[in-house]
């Protein structure tokens, strides 16, 4: 820690709200193009978009939007308004056809995060927000490690009831929408 950070008071921080949030937005503080979003009222820069990524984002919104059919909207890298302090933008949401707002966790049946040089803040932070806030399902795909993660069982604590790898031989099923079946070769993975 540096001298002048040990001279400063412990002070608290300021929470932003989603209304805050949003009131950036519509004045002119955040722009469209401004790569952020909302974590527990912090305002979180999102890292850039490399090739995997995009090529991953792209070849799920392709499946899950063959798979969920009328079932649900495919929304890729919109909001999810979470709670008061809460609007991230995970890469891929399953909602509710009849959601006329901004998807909030009832509305939501599956958030997945497409992760690579964010593995960490995925599992850990972004897990934690989705689980307190009621997200019922939550994958973090691993391109790095080619590893799909499953979260299950919201807890109000911060925590998922289950958290499980897709094996090699296995299909994942979205629990509220049994039609959306992922392997790992859906994954372009061996």
């Amino acid at each position: 820690m540096s001298k002048r950070a040990e001279l400063l008071p412990a002070m608290p921080l300021h929470r932003f709200t989603v209304k805050d949030y949003l009131r950036m937005g519509e004045t002119g503080i955040l722009d469209e193009d401004d790569r952020v979003e909302l974590i527990d009222g912090q305002i979180i820069a999102m890292s850039p978009i490399g090739f995997r990524h995009a090529k991953m984002v792209n070849r799920l919104t392709r499946i899950l939007v063959r798979l969920a059919g009328d079932e649900a909207e495919v929304s890729p890298q919109n909001p999810v308004e979470l709670d008061r302090y809460g609007m991230p933008q995970p890469d891929l949401a399953l909602i509710s056809a009849e959601c006329t707002a901004h998807a909030r966790p009832k509305d939501t049946h599956l958030v997945i995060e497409v992760s690579d040089s964010t593995l960490n803040f995925d599992l850990k932070v972004k897990a934690q927000h989705y689980a307190r806030t009621g997200i019922r399902e939550y994958w973090v795909v691993d391109v790095d490690n080619e590893v799909l993660w499953i979260h299950r069982s919201p807890r109000r604590n911060g925590t998922y009831a289950s958290v499980v790898a897709l094996e090699a031989n296995e299909t994942v099923i979205c629990e509220s929408l049994p039609a959306v079946r992922i392997t790992r070769a859906d994954l372009g993975w061996k």
